[in-house]
C-alpha cells in the first residue's frame, strides 16, 4: 500500500493505493474510503470495493470483549486518580489524551465504528447532545469536567473527591 498525500493545484490530495490482492480481505482500515468516489476503474472493481466497505460499515464492528471493556473503564479511572494526585506537563498531557481517547472509546464501548473526530462530534451533536456537552466542557481540562466526561463515556459513577 502506498499513500500519496500532497497539495495539487491548491487542492489537498490524500490517496491510498493498494495492490489488488490487498482488496480481497477487508480490514477496518478500509473504512477510511467510506463515502469515497471512484474516479477510474476496470471491471467495476472500485465500485464493488466501495459497496463492500459500506456493507462492513453497516454491519458494525465486532462486539468489544468484556475484558477489553473493563480495561478501558479501569484505565479511565486510573487517569482521574493520577490527575487528582499529581501536577506537571506529563499529567497535563494525559488530561488532553484522556479527552482524545474518550471520543474513540465512546464509540468502541457502544459497538459502533469511530469514523474520526469530525464525524464523531457531528454524530454526538445530533444523537447524544449531553455527551457532546461533556466533551465541550472537558476541553477546558478541569478535574470536574474530566470526571463528568469519564462518567458519561465510560458509564461509571464518579467518585467523590
Amino acid at each position: 500500500m502506498v499513500r500519496d498525500a500532497r497539495v495539487v493545484d491548491a487542492v489537498y490530495l490524500d490517496a491510498f493505493v493498494y495492490p489488488e490482492l490487498a482488496l480481497e480481505a477487508l480490514e477496518p482500515s478500509f473504512l477510511r474510503i467510506l463515502g469515497g468516489v471512484v474516479l477510474r476503474e476496470r471491471d467495476g472493481v472500485g465500485s464493488k470495493l466501495l459497496a463492500r466497505v459500506r456493507e462492513m460499515h453497516d454491519r458494525g464492528p465486532p462486539p468489544m470483549p468484556d475484558d477489553q471493556r473493563l480495561a478501558l473503564v479501569t484505565w479511565s479511572e486510573k487517569m482521574l486518580d493520577r490527575f487528582r494526585t499529581s501536577r506537571g506537563v506529563e499529567i497535563d498531557y494525559r488530561r488532553m489524551y484522556l479527552v482524545v481517547r474518550a471520543l474513540e472509546d465512546y464509540f468502541g464501548l457502544r459497538n459502533a465504528w469511530y469514523e474520526g473526530e469530525k464525524e464523531a462530534f457531528a454524530w454526538l451533536r445530533q444523537h447524544d447532545p449531553s455527551t457532546y456537552k461533556l466533551f465541550e466542557s472537558a476541553s477546558q481540562l478541569s478535574d470536574g469536567a474530566l470526571t463528568d466526561l469519564v462518567a458519561g463515556v465510560y458509564q461509571i459513577e464518579p467518585k467523590a473527591g
